[in-house]
């Protein structure tokens, strides 16, 4: 995945594609993204089953954190004419959290 992917950045960045395959190229580069997702997500499962996955906890603002992420689905949301709004009830909301599993875990659930 990762040689397939590297080879869709290098066809991009020489900027010479047609617009006829600028679409394919760029589904191509979202669908080896999630493949490498995917694959990340099941090898971690399986850590879990076998009681190794080790959680890297930090204080954090939960709500400014989430707000990130939201951010990064506002343009998709708006490109699909989806209304997506971030309402949190309190204007912050320090907790212990593992970043990187929460990540995760919010876009799983937005994707």
């Amino acid at each position: 995945m990762t040689l397939i992917q590297g080879a869709l950045e290098k066809i991009e960045a020489m900027g010479r594609v047609s617009k006829e395959l600028a679409y394919p190229i760029k589904v191509m580069d979202r669908s080896t993204q999630r493949m490498l997702r995917l694959i990340n997500q099941l090898l971690e499962f399986r850590k879990m089953q076998n009681n190794k996955l080790v959680l890297s906890l930090e204080e954090t603002d939960v709500i400014v954190f989430l707000y990130d992420i939201f951010l990064s689905f506002r343009e998709t949301a708006e490109s699909k004419e989806m209304e997506f709004k971030f309402i949190p009830s309190v204007s912050s909301y320090p907790m212990f959290v593992d970043k990187g599993k929460l990540d995760k875990i919010v876009y799983n659930l937005l994707s």
